[in-house]
């Protein structure tokens, strides 16, 4: 049963990465909503991988707000698909 579910969570991963690949997300900064939205993930979700180092963000502006840039989002969804042992 737990392969199968790593089975589905990888294709979906491909899904989302060949969806980004296509050009459907252009923006190279993207807010934390956005970046959740892309990877298909609730937005606290992407603040706990960037927290965690598994997500590489960026703090911009005198408020020192998060973005994640969409090469190091679509670098993630890579390494997501090279395994079920990748996922965090």
């Amino acid at each position: 049963m737990e392969l199968r579910k790593a089975l589905a969570i990888a294709e979906e991963l491909k899904a989302l990465l060949k969806k980004g690949l296509d050009g459907q997300h252009d923006k190279s900064m993207l807010r934390p909503s956005e970046a959740a939205e892309f990877l298909g993930v609730h937005i606290n979700t992407v603040r706990r991988w960037g927290d965690r180092g598994l997500l590489r963000s960026y703090r911009l502006g005198a408020g020192r707000h998060r973005r994640f840039a969409m090469r190091d989002l679509k670098r993630f969804l890579r390494s997501m698909c090279s395994g079920p042992s990748a996922l965090p």
